[in-house]
């Protein structure tokens, strides 16, 4: 059996929990998203049992697209005043459970998605990437599957690539 690599799209995941979860606070610090973010990830954890993982994180800033197209997420809101402040709680327990953090300046976290899981497959791991980002689903091959949080039904969806088997 090999190896899994979880690869989590840090960003999408605690957007996905701040919206879905009411306000939650201890002592003053918002922690909704913190808490929603850790139970996803524990139950991938639970349900797929990894050998390596890594969180990616979108950094502040442009990203080469603005580059290319200054318009570029032009008609984004801004990110919650609450939502902000979970983002370095986070990453401090992440680094507390051995959790990789990885972010780099000018690039978006699926970035790094597409870029971990494709070495992940060089080297003979397989990729589970952890992301409510519809858009990674191109990235799901042979060695690649996708694990989508469905938050009507509290599970997880896991696409996979029709191919699998190798038989067309």
């Amino acid at each position: 059996m090999r190896e899994t690599c979880l690869i989590v799209d840090g960003h999408s995941l605690m957007h996905r929990a701040y919206f879905a979860l009411p306000p939650m606070d201890h002592d003053g610090v918002p922690t909704n998203a913190v808490h929603g973010f850790l139970a996803m990830l524990l139950k991938a954890f639970d349900d797929y049992h990894p050998q390596y993982c890594v969180v990616a994180f979108d950094e502040h800033g442009p990203t080469f697209r603005h580059e290319q197209y200054a318009a570029y997420k032009e008609g984004r809101a801004p990110m919650a005043d609450d939502l902000r402040p979970q983002f370095p709680v986070l990453m401090e327990i992440l680094s507390s459970m051995g959790v990789g953090v990885l972010s780099k300046p000018g690039y978006e976290a699926d970035d790094l998605l597409g870029t971990i899981s494709r070495r992940a497959s060089e080297n003979g791991i397989d990729s589970l990437l952890l992301t409510g980002d519809r858009d990674a689903l191109q990235l799901v091959g042979d060695d690649v599957s996708l694990l989508r949080p469905n938050r009507s039904r509290k599970t997880m969806a896991l696409h996979r690539s029709r191919c699998r088997t190798g038989k067309g």
